[in-house]
This record gives C-alpha cells, sequence and structure tokens, in this order.
C-alpha cells in the first residue's frame, strides 16, 4: 500500500512540476471520465522520411541524450520516474534534446518499428520510426520548436534506414497538430478508444489512401 502511495505521489509531483495544480486537476478529471466512459482516440500521421531534406533553423541543435545528460538537464522524466526511462533506452529507444544556444527546449523520443501511445496501446509498424513523448516547457512553447525536433526525428529516422516515421496525437490537440504538419507529416489514420468502465478497445478508422499507397510501395519494394 505504502509503495502504492508513493508511486501517486511521484505522478502529482511530476505533473505540478509540468503544469502545475492545474494540470493535475485536469489529468485527474481526466482519468475519472476516461474510466466511466471515453469515445476520444488518437490521430496517427505519417512522414516518409525517404528522400526528405527539410533542415532544422540553424539556431537550433540537437543532441542525442543518455540518462546522465538527461538528468543533468533536470528532464523532469528522468528525475521522477528514473526506472522508467531506464527501461526505456533499454529497449532501443533514442532520445533528442534540441537546444537553442546552451538552453534545451524540447525532448523527443524515437524507436524504430513501434509506435508506442499509452500504456498497453503501441502501434507495430517494419520499417518505420515511432516518434513520442516529447516534451517543451511552458516558457518555450509557441516558438516552433516542436517542429524543429519533429524534423529533427525524421532525419534520424532517415540516417537508420527507416522508411517513414509515425506519430500520435489526441485528437482535438490543435498545436501538437500543426506542428506535425509543419514538419511535412500527414494524417495516416485514426485510432478510435472506447472506455467503459475501465475497459479499453481501439479500433483503426479512417485510412489515408495516400498513406496505405506508401505501405503497399514499401511492401513492393521489399519483396523485390
Amino acid at each position: 500500500m505504502l509503495a502504492l502511495l508513493k508511486k501517486k505521489w511521484r505522478h502529482v509531483a511530476y505533473n505540478i512540476s509540468e503544469g502545475g495544480l492545474r494540470q493535475v486537476l485536469q489529468k485527474v478529471t481526466n482519468r475519472v471520465r476516461e474510466f466511466v466512459r471515453s469515445g476520444e482516440g488518437w490521430d496517427i500521421y505519417y512522414l516518409d522520411v525517404r528522400e526528405y531534406a527539410m533542415e532544422i533553423d540553424e539556431q537550433c541543435r540537437s543532441e542525442r541524450a543518455d540518462f546522465a545528460h538527461l538528468k543533468r538537464i533536470g528532464y523532469s522524466k528522468a528525475i521522477a520516474f528514473p526506472e522508467h526511462i531506464r527501461e526505456r533506452f533499454a529497449t532501443g529507444a533514442t532520445c533528442h534534446v534540441l537546444y537553442v544556444g546552451e538552453t534545451w527546449v524540447t525532448v523527443r523520443w524515437t524507436i524504430p518499428n513501434i509506435l508506442p501511445i499509452v500504456d498497453g496501446v503501441a502501434i507495430h509498424e517494419d520499417g518505420a520510426m515511432g516518434v513520442f513523448d516529447g516534451v517543451t516547457p511552458p516558457e518555450h512553447r509557441r516558438r516552433g520548436y516542436g517542429t524543429q525536433s519533429h524534423i529533427i526525428a525524421a532525419h534520424h529516422g532517415k540516417s537508420t534506414g527507416m522508411n517513414y516515421v509515425l506519430g500520435a496525437v489526441d485528437s482535438g490537440n490543435i498545436p501538437s497538430i500543426k506542428s506535425l504538419k509543419k514538419a511535412g507529416y500527414r494524417f495516416a489514420f485514426r485510432l478510435d478508444k472506447k472506455v467503459r468502465f475501465g475497459r479499453l478497445t481501439v479500433v483503426e478508422s479512417q485510412h489515408s489512401a495516400d498513406f496505405l499507397l506508401l505501405k503497399q510501395s514499401v511492401a513492393k519494394r521489399n519483396l523485390s
């Protein structure tokens, strides 16, 4: 019981550090509503990186970070959930830290052949780089750094031999959707989430014809 309370408190402390009490109350309200009934979902975006040429802004630079790097810059999840971040690295994920000068402004993760979304929900796609868990401190938001980090993720996918990258966003998260689109990502399909008293089911819908054609062309090339 004590261990469970400590775990819950770590989540509360993390959310306070990220967005204050307002974020905590919003998360609690959302969890209660989702447990009883939820029909929302995620929009999945893709980007063909085989000939991707968009470059990041010259004022920005990217570094690949290990656990010690994340601790040094004060990345909240490395401090609040160190065992989770270590496990993430062990699965083959790469952490990209975007800097402007000596200040870090965005952290984003990539991992090959899988797009993690939430606990228990992930998309497995051979030849695709999953782009996930981006965070920009409040003082650096609305400056285009999210878009820059998506460009970095796309080039990482290209340099490691991936055919395309995938990212997921809550369907109503307009700023994140704009960030993806500015980096060249396009809508692929929707994951509809159905929750009834804690039981989760996920169904794909609204597939983009262009995304289906991309997958077919990649499959044909791999067979040839």
